[in-house]
């Protein structure tokens, strides 16, 4: 699922890719907080297959954005 945002499309892996390295966060910690495997984290983030809606409750506490950014880019 492709979101606009301005004149950038990102989807959920692309923003989740965002924010892993704007905040320098390690995949094996991520992986513990949000209950998922590393190689699941490598998947979404290559745009395979998407986080479930626990996941992104999860994905949005730990990283400190809405569920909104995740989903659609929103702030």
């Amino acid at each position: 699922m492709k979101i606009e945002i301005g004149a950038n499309i990102m989807t959920i892996g692309e923003r989740i890719s965002f924010l892993f390295e704007k905040k320098n966060i390690q995949v094996e910690d991520f992986a513990v907080m949000v209950g998922a495997k590393e190689k699941d984290i490598a998947e979404w983030k290559n745009g395979n297959y998407n986080p479930t809606i626990e996941q992104i409750i999860k994905i949005s506490d730990y990283l400190n954005v809405s569920t909104d950014w995740i989903l659609k880019g929103d702030k």
